[in-house]
């Protein structure tokens, strides 16, 4: 195994795995592409499972490339602002993922910068919002105490770790809009504004973090 690190990275068009080694040199890459679906005009969806799917297999592929051995660790790097609700207890996803560029809270947004609120539609806090509003499914869950809310990082770190790991990086969790970088947590009285539960969301741990398997 030695010092080889294996990198995920979930783009907006494709998941692609790298196996480097101690050095940074590459030894072994594999790509797939990624659907993004436009239901509506200024909707932008892609399926979470799709992710899983393309990303367990980038990261076999890249790994079968390179013959025996494996890897000492995984970085996952993702799409910032994409947002993904799933189930706590069976790790399904809810719903489709809505992309960094979706603007169906376009008018939420509107709203809040009418009352002096500086927003727009890129962090993840009014699609969190606008899914407990409207999105059956994720409103069940919430009732039911098992929503978790979070980005394509978030997600794949779940369902990689089988549940044991419910985590995201300072860097990621300033994309929602709910985490106050001064203080090292996130914010209560903006969550309050937005109805979100802490509990919904996923402890913030530094970038580079030992993490459960």
């Amino acid at each position: 195994m030695g010092s080889r690190l294996l990198a995920l990275d979930v783009g907006t068009t494709g998941v692609r795995a790298l196996l480097v080694d101690g050095e940074g040199k590459v030894l072994t890459r594999a790509y797939r592409p990624l659907a993004t679906r436009f239901p509506e005009p200024g909707r932008v969806e892609q399926d979470p499972e799709e992710m899983w799917q393309r990303s367990l297999e980038v990261l076999r592929e890249a790994l079968s490339l390179a013959g025996a051995g494996g890897a000492a660790a995984l970085g996952v790097v993702t799409q910032r602002s994409t947002t993904v609700a799933w189930d706590a207890e069976s790790g399904v996803a809810l719903c489709p993922a809505l992309g960094w560029q979706d603007k169906r809270t376009e008018p939420r947004a509107e709203e809040l910068r009418s009352q002096g609120i500086p927003i727009t539609t890129l962090p993840s806090a009014t699609r969190f919002e606008w899914w407990l509003r409207h999105e059956a499914t994720v409103q069940q869950a919430a009732q039911a105490g098992r929503l978790c809310f979070g980005g394509p990082d978030t997600w794949l770190t779940f369902r990689l770790t089988g549940g044991a790991a419910y985590v995201t990086d300072p860097s990621q969790a300033s994309c929602t809009g709910f985490y106050d970088l001064r203080a090292g947590r996130w914010n209560p009285d903006i969550l309050a504004f937005f109805s979100v539960e802490e509990q919904t969301l996923p402890s913030v741990v530094p970038s580079a973090s030992v993490v459960g398997t």
